[in-house]
């Protein structure tokens, strides 16, 4: 069993179980084509499937935070997302560095979930840029406010926009979960 095989393998693992049948004839097909035109081939081939695997289970990701794949999938989807947020709160460490992480594949997730406008792709990108700049802002503040009554002293100056900044995080996430919404809703539409 070559390399390519293997990828191949993988490939069909890894994506979601309703695209399977489409997708593991087609590869294996992709590959026996391959390796009749030399080991490049091949192996240009099992890392395309591997490619197009995880694109699709990116979308099926999407469509299950969405609410696409029914809504107790989706309750359950966010349901584990809060779960791993409220535990990196609560336990801070290295599991703040797992709820960062789910933070952004959630993210780019989303950004790619549905058929977004021009519009709708621009909000979304401004919102994660302006609510992740107020949020670090705002951890910012909450340390100099926290330092400063450690040392009994005043607090900086820069410190007092934090509950603008707090207020900035609310509108970027909303506008992020807005813009989300209506590219989930206008795939829906176009898909009929």
């Amino acid at each position: 069993m070559s390399n390519s095989d293997d990828q191949i393998r993988r490939a069909i693992r890894h994506t979601p179980v309703d695209d399977r049948p489409r997708y593991a004839e087609e590869w294996q097909r992709d590959l026996n084509e391959a390796k009749a035109r030399g080991p490049a081939a091949e192996t240009e081939a099992g890392r395309g499937a591997l490619r197009m695997a995880a694109h699709l289970r990116e979308r099926w990701l999407g469509r299950l935070l969405l609410g696409g794949l029914g809504p107790v999938r989706a309750i359950l989807g966010w349901a584990i997302l809060a779960t791993v947020a409220l535990a990196a709160f609560l336990l801070g460490n290295v599991v703040v560095l797992l709820g960062l992480v789910a933070f952004i594949v959630t993210a780019l997730i989303l950004a790619r979930a549905g058929a977004h406008t021009t519009w709708s792709y621009a909000a979304m990108v401004l919102s994660v840029v302006l609510g992740t700049a107020a949020a670090a802002y705002v951890w910012w503040v909450l340390g100099a406010k926290i330092d400063a009554a450690d040392a009994m002293t005043p607090e900086p100056e820069a410190a007092r926009f934090g509950g603008t900044a707090l207020v900035v995080v609310g509108l970027s996430v909303l506008s992020f979960i807005v813009s989300v919404i209506f590219a989930g809703a206008r795939e829906a539409r176009i898909d009929r």
